[in-house]
């Protein structure tokens, strides 16, 4: 078969696999809503951010074309952003990878903010050494909340018998500029026999206490990769992250959103600052990101800093429960999702004297059985959010029982639960069964990193 017919062939593969992105959208304001009322029962939370109950948005005439809510500015020169020419597209980051074992065809992903609302009109200028080619990128995913600056994967096919790239521009046109800026290329591990984590962004500032003792228990756990995206994050917590990148266990990306939209000119992260709408699609974003960054794990967990997943059984290792019982049990899964029990963290401590953060807290509210949180098999999802996912064709998400495995999760009350402090309690020691492992690592963890802010 000639290349072009097998760039053709894989392009029609890819489109098939993500048909259900394709259709025409529900609208907007509509397709927000629902998944804001989806989101609802979710907890805010530093670490990994959440979706509050109302937005103010859905209460105003409806926006029919959000190019008015939004200007297409230059990004910070020394942010993470490119800016494709004079389109209102943002790029984060471009992530590479043999989409077919055997397979000579290269599909380079381009994880971006898209604004324009239009087919693409711009052109990927893929280099490898002095060579560049000029490829039409078209859209691979777009995440089903419409919004000023909307969360869109395109591709850019490439036969690597032709070039295989190392680097990329993005022009309207013709990539003879000798002006074009390239970026390089990432292209993820192959065939990691490991579990790896997405925790989304980590902002504002975190509890080192906390921090420290979540990186601890993940290895505890089996976890080999940590990634997390940083905005606007405190310089103590940053320390912490620091450290255990340079223990090899994190790696951080930068993150930053376009500006700006002009009901929200300083919209971010917090509570405060979310803008709706175009807050789904910021926190969208990394799991894009994570989807083609962790590709070649075996595993990829989704959770934030104040989430643990915790065996409950005789196998106390999660990578093992993953590999050597779940796997097994269900070969068809996509994912396996588990309920989760939240430690309000405002209630009275539990044992104020123990040293450990997680231990002083043991009053959880009831079991939560439908906004859980999953470990997925990346080959076998099309599509994840934060507490859902889309399998491939003849996958399934499994969704498991606490006598197997739960999520321990540690957040404050949130402003929007009116009944927070009135909430039914239930006392729960199950991370008892860590204490001594825990205490015993916590000693080689600098103390510096954990005094409070």
């Amino acid at each position: 078969m000639s290349n072009r017919g097998t760039m053709l062939s894989v392009y029609r593969r890819e489109r098939a696999r993500h048909y259900h992105n394709c259709r025409k959208p529900m609208g907007g304001l509509f397709s927000a809503l629902l998944l804001t009322t989806i989101a609802i029962i979710a907890l805010n939370s530093k670490s990994w951010v959440q979706i509050p109950p109302s937005f103010q948005i859905f209460q105003q005439q409806n926006i029919q074309n959000f190019s008015e809510t939004r200007e297409c500015l230059p990004p910070d020169s020394d942010g993470v952003l490119t800016k494709v020419g004079e389109q209102c597209i943002y790029i984060q980051s471009v992530i590479a990878s043999y989409k077919e074992p055997g397979s000579t065809v290269i599909s380079v992903v381009v994880n971006a903010w898209d604004g324009t609302y239009t087919a693409p009109d711009f052109v990927c200028c893929l280099r490898a050494d002095r060579d560049v080619i000029r490829v039409k990128p078209h859209v691979f995913y777009k995440y089903s909340v419409e919004s000023p600056f909307r969360a869109t994967q395109f591709n850019c096919l490439v036969n690597a018998e032709r070039l295989k790239p190392t680097h990329i521009a993005f022009t309207d046109h013709s990539c003879d500029q000798t002006s074009l800026n390239y970026s390089a290329i990432t292209y993820p591990e192959n065939s990691v026999d490991q579990l790896a984590v997405c925790t989304g962004v980590a902002y504002g500032r975190l509890v080192p206490e906390q921090l420290t003792e979540w990186f601890e228990l993940q290895k505890i756990l089996g976890v080999e990769k940590v990634v997390t995206f940083t905005y606007n994050l405190d310089g103590d917590s940053t320390k912490v992250l620091k450290y255990y990148e340079n223990e090899g266990i994190l790696e951080i990306i930068p993150y930053d959103i376009p500006q700006i939209i002009k009901a929200k000119p300083d919209r971010g992260f917090e509570l405060n600052e979310r803008w709706p709408v175009q807050y789904l699609n910021d926190i969208q974003m990394p799991l894009l990101d994570c989807k083609e960054r962790l590709q070649g794990y075996r595993y990829m967990m989704v959770t934030g800093f104040h989430e643990i997943i915790i065996p409950k059984g005789q196998i106390a290792n999660l990578y093992d429960l993953l590999e050597h019982r779940l796997r097994v049990e269900y070969q068809q899964a996509s994912s396996f999702s588990f309920p989760v029990k939240t430690f309000i963290t405002d209630w009275n401590k539990s044992d104020p004297d123990n040293q450990l953060f997680y231990l002083q807290y043991l009053q959880r509210t009831p079991l939560n059985t439908s906004n859980t949180r999953s470990v997925h098999i990346p080959g076998r999802i099309m599509e994840i959010t934060h507490t859902h996912v889309v399998p491939q064709y003849y996958y399934q998400r499994i969704m498991l029982s606490a006598e197997m495995a739960y999520v321990h999760q540690y957040i404050s009350c949130p402003p929007y639960l009116q009944d927070c402090y009135t909430s039914t309690r239930y006392h729960d020691g199950g991370l008892f069964f860590f204490e001594n492992i825990l205490k015993d690592r916590m000693k080689n963890v600098p103390p510096e990193l954990r005094q409070e802010f």
